[in-house]
């Protein structure tokens, strides 16, 4: 206890000895003016020691705050990415569900059972040929059945998982589609060509199609193990551009289809009428 006081009192005792010489040197007397250097002399590399100490304990201190801020900044920048990619995953979902609404209204009048199923994947070195949907059997997809976009034939299944499936497209040069002439009694099939031209064949003594005419799916079921085909009518394949001839006994057309058809991502499937 003793040390304790005797240390304060030592303290104490200078800290009145500094304010009586800076009391001194604020005074204009001779005294002053005599003890003013040498007192400046002690006293001044202190008060710059003191304030490069400051200086330092500033810019240590700016540092761990600038540090603490940019930890900061970098935090609510990763919150305003996922924020954004949030944002656009919804958006594309919103998107997603917009579309597949317009498709079934347009196909209200068909009373059909539709599922609707998204193109998740291509084969790079097949693009035009096969898409793989994220529905498989589980939903209840079987081999043969037709996929649609719109008003619009897409392709049919041909391998089917229990999450996925795979469906070969009309462009595909496998592909074989039971077709009509919209509003007129020609049947025949779509076949394409290597070089993914789409061809009407049809059997008719005389070529009784024109330009501008609609080639649309017909009704035709098939089961097997070679190929299965659930065909429902009404589909449109392609517009008749130009007549091509006669081939192996069979009229040909060349037809058209839109370029968005290869462009899809939401399709609807066929489950049943």
């Amino acid at each position: 206890m003793t040390s304790v006081l005797f240390r304060r009192r030592r303290l104490i005792l200078v800290l009145l000895v500094f304010v009586a010489i800076f009391v001194l040197l604020s005074v204009k007397s001779p005294i002053s003016r005599w003890a003013r250097k040498p007192v400046m002399t002690v006293v001044t590399p202190l008060l710059r020691g003191v304030e490069a100490v400051g200086r330092w304990a500033g810019r240590v201190g700016e540092a761990i705050a600038g540090c603490g801020a940019t930890r900061e900044r970098d935090r609510l920048e990763r919150q305003v990415s996922e924020l954004q990619a949030e944002l656009a995953a919804l958006e594309a979902e919103l998107e997603s569900a917009r579309a597949t609404a317009a498709q079934l209204d347009e196909l209200r009048e068909f009373n059909l059972t539709l599922l609707p199923a998204r193109i998740v994947g291509r084969d790079p070195t097949s693009w035009y040929n096969t898409a793989v949907l994220n529905v498989g059997s589980g939903r209840g997809v079987r081999r043969g059945m037709q996929v649609v976009r719109g008003r619009w034939y897409v392709g049919r299944v041909e391998e089917v998982g229990p999450g996925w499936s795979r469906v070969m497209l009309a462009l595909d040069p496998r592909s074989v589609i039971p077709a009509t002439v919209a509003g007129q009694d020609i049947r025949g099939l779509v076949e394409t060509t290597r070089k993914r031209t789409l061809l009407f064949k049809y059997l008719a003594d005389e070529p009784e199609v024109r330009p501008g005419d609609r080639i649309v799916t017909a009704r035709a079921t098939t089961t097997g193990n070679v190929a299965e085909m659930y065909f429902v009518e009404g589909f449109e394949v392609g517009t008749l551009t130009a007549l091509a001839g006669e081939e192996s006994g069979w009229q040909t057309a060349v037809l058209e289809r839109p370029a968005m058809l290869d462009r899809l991502s939401e399709v609807l499937v066929v489950i049943s009428e």
